[in-house]
């Protein structure tokens, strides 16, 4: 196990690690962890490494001359706190993120960060420094003591794997504790601070901490004489659920197309798990899911129809793993009882619910959706953002847009756009206390309202603009909060499983195209019949007016020309959305 301390200050950005003894922190060059901070406070903290906790211990002593806070909250003098990973420490001037790196898997001796599976039982768990070597155990940091010697087993029944929790301190399958359950590809395993993904014959070590961040710097849009975005920067963590809010043509979707890479920026960076926009090869790798606010998936279709297909396309997987990964998501989005409905017989919010199952299919680290509760109703609004909040518990991150505000406090964070501009990031409750308790003299509207409608009203209300707003941002002690240091991307011990392994060749995707147009020409009757009956129609027609073989023929050419142009661009329309 490593420490590691990357400390942000005036002086840039640097890391340290941590040794096992005892290491002051502060603003004098004779500290091991030196700050260059706002003030003089030299050997304000110290480190030291707690074996019985298995990490670093903060200690801070008596009297505390400058304020310290950790995940912001305030630290009292003489406090000890034991650090767990990716913990934010903040000084006057300085930032520090602690960082607690775990041994890799080893098996049979190697690290490795790919587990295969085959027929005989795989156990995982804490490994034994003095143990032999065995090809079937995974042996993860012996220093780690919330894993168990036997910590989890899987086995093979027939075509299938079973994961089966035997440890004191349970297992995480998809962010809920379990016995014994199935894998389905994409099924993500936690064990203490180790996530495995179930590729459908492995196990891979994944680190979604990294994977899953978004970040932009300086962000502008023009279009036109017209700057949409006006130099946004925002740090957003992995497993984050972030809303961005804002009035109608204020710039919410442009910056959700911004960072997803659907319209890149006319300036700026954007990096989507540490890894730049323009590099779209290890984006797929990452894997980025995006839902506009139109329906992405064919109403003609069944819900079951409609995924299966979708993942077929998508994945190139057996049968039965395809069957087990849409029957595990329909489930998962409360869809199972709609299965074998068509998609045009569902409420708005069921809709929407397949467009998000289509998305994650893939198994994206980061889900970027634009009004996804736009024209439903207060029940199905509050279902789905409640639903898109659960799914940060494997760690993906979702961001999107929204006007409504009801339900806007099931946000980890929401950053405010205005003209382009952005004007406040943080969570709901410091929205509140920065625009409302700041601006008591202006109009917040009903106090019948929340406290983010009654936002909305102010800043319609008020006779500041967005710069001005911005500016106020930047003075509040909230801003230095908008951009959290986001953790580097780990290491990978072998190298990564192509993606290429599961991707679809161009044959079965025409294929599974053709079958699936098949399918939704087949639900419509009267459409067979009218195509049907459409030529013979025009030939009777044809035969009736021209008596003679070149005219009849010029005719046919024509007709066949027309309504093949007609018929297929209708079909190329209605694929555009999708």
């Amino acid at each position: 196990m490593t420490g590691l301390l990357r400390i942000i200050d005036a002086s840039g950005e640097r890391e340290a690690e941590l040794s096992r003894g005892r290491m002051t922190l502060g603003t004098s060059r004779a500290d091991p962890l030196f700050v260059k901070g706002e003030g003089n406070y030299p050997s304000l903290l110290s480190l030291s490494w707690e074996p019985r906790r298995a990490t670093w211990m903060l200690n801070c002593p008596l009297p505390l001359v400058a304020p310290v806070t950790v995940n912001r909250r305030a630290v009292a003098p003489g406090e000890q706190i034991p650090l767990t990973n990716l913990d934010i420490i903040e000084l006057p001037g300085a930032f520090l993120q602690f960082q607690r790196v775990l041994a890799p898997p080893v098996r049979a001796g190697q690290p490795t960060d790919q587990i295969s599976l085959d027929s005989q039982p795989l156990v995982i768990g804490r490994g034994d420094p003095h143990g032999t070597v065995d090809a079937a155990r995974v042996d993860l940091d012996p220093e780690e003591i919330a894993i168990s010697r036997v910590h989890a087993m899987v086995e093979r029944d027939g075509d299938n794997y079973f994961l089966s929790d035997r440890s004191r301190l349970g297992t995480e399958l998809n962010g809920v504790a379990f016995t014994r359950e199935r894998l389905v590809f994409g099924d993500r395993m936690r064990i203490s601070g180790y996530i495995f993904e179930f590729t459908g014959d492995a196990l891979r070590l994944i680190h979604p901490e990294s994977s899953g961040t978004v970040s932009a710097e300086n962000l502008t849009v023009i279009a036109g004489d017209r700057r949409i975005l006006d130099k946004v920067s925002l740090n957003i963590a992995a497993g984050e659920f972030v809303g961005v809010l804002g009035g109608s043509g204020h710039g919410k979707t442009t910056l959700l197309n911004a960072l997803c890479g659907i319209n890149p920026p006319t300036s700026g960076e954007v990096r989507l798990g540490g890894v730049p926009l323009a590099d779209r090869a290890r984006l797929r790798e990452i894997g980025i899911g995006y839902v506009p606010q139109d329906d992405i998936v064919h109403r003609e279709l069944t819900v079951n129809e409609a995924i299966t297909f979708s993942a077929k396309l998508r994945l190139r997987l057996p049968p039965y793993q395809i069957d087990a990964l849409v029957s595990r998501i329909t489930t998962r989005l409360g869809l199972a009882p709609h299965a074998h409905q068509r998609v045009a017989d569902l409420s708005g919010g069921q809709r929407k619910r397949v467009s998000i199952a289509i998305e994650l299919l893939a198994k994206p680290s980061i889900l970027f959706l634009d009004e996804p509760s736009s024209g439903l109703d207060p029940a199905n609004e509050e279902a789905l953002m409640t639903l898109l909040q659960s799914l940060t518990l494997t760690k993906l991150t979702v961001v999107c847009t929204t006007h409504v505000l009801q339900k806007a406090y099931l946000f980890d964070r929401v950053l405010v756009i205005q003209s382009g501009k952005l004007i406040f990031a943080g969570n709901s409750d410091e929205a509140r206390r920065h625009f409302l308790l700041q601006s008591s003299g202006e109009d917040h509207g009903s106090l019948q309202h929340s406290p983010l409608e009654r936002i909305y009203g102010l800043l319609a209300n008020s006779s500041r603009s967005a710069s001005d707003w911005e500016i106020a941002f930047r003075g509040s002690p909230f801003a230095a909060r908008a951009l959290p240091p986001l953790p580097r991307a780990q290491p990978m011990h072998t190298s990564r499983e192509s993606s290429d392994k599961l991707k679809v060749n161009q044959f079965t995707t025409f294929l599974l195209l053709a079958a699936r147009q098949w399918k939704i020409i087949r639900s419509d009757f009267l459409n067979i019949a009218f195509l049907l009956v459409q030529p013979l129609l025009i030939a009777f027609l044809i035969g009736w007016v021209a008596d003679k073989a070149a005219l009849r023929m010029f005719l046919c050419i024509v007709a066949t020309m027309w309504f093949g142009c007609s018929n297929g661009a209708q079909q190329i329309v209605g694929e555009l959305p999708i």
